[in-house]
């Protein structure tokens, strides 16, 4: 490329084209504002609060600590708004719902659980009702049973009195009705 061609693209381009010194600057303050905006995003997340179905949803499995069988949910009082806020914060900082159960449980016990876990004495809870269902639908079925092979056993018998009715006076059998 001559010489002329040089001097005429860089007199061109020189309004676009930064002194050495400005150069590492800028890409540190590119660098920055790159890296400043996924904190931003992050932060901004963190700062939504979950919705109140999200936090009402946990709070229908624990009950209230201060109300006899009364769901967080339900109750209005001072206790259960600090256990809603308690539990819209472990939300937000991403707990999920099992945690939370599992955490309300290990502080104040399985009793707060509006249904207790499946281990130890409350396993007969889930057992018991079960056990008793099959039972019963055992028995129903043995009743039912019976009751069909005995309504065909007095079929049976009410078809063979009319047969024993056909004797005649001298203790013989009818051949019509009987088939001899």
């Amino acid at each position: 490329m001559p010489v002329s061609r040089q001097t005429e693209l860089k007199s061109k381009l020189l309004p676009f084209l930064l002194p050495p010194a400005v150069l590492p600057a800028l890409l540190l303050a590119l660098l920055l504002l790159f890296m400043a905006v996924p904190i931003h995003a992050a932060s901004a997340q963190e700062a939504t609060p979950p919705p109140d179905d999200a936090v009402n949803a946990v709070a229908a499995q624990i009950y209230c600590p201060v109300c006899d069988g009364v769901t967080l949910d339900a109750c209005e009082t001072k206790a259960c708004e600090q256990w809603r806020e308690d539990i819209r914060d472990r939300l937000a900082a991403g707990w999920t719902e099992e945690e939370i159960l599992g955490y309300f449980a290990e502080q104040y016990g399985d009793q707060v659980l509006a249904a207790p876990p499946p281990r130890g004495f409350s396993l007969l809870i889930y057992i018991v009702p079960a056990a008793g269902i099959v039972t019963g639908a055992f028995f129903l079925t043995r009743s039912i049973w019976r009751w069909r092979t005995q309504g065909q056993e007095e079929a049976r018998t009410s078809i063979r009195v009319p047969n024993q009715e056909a004797k005649t006076a001298d203790g013989k059998h009818d051949a019509e009705h009987t088939g001899e």
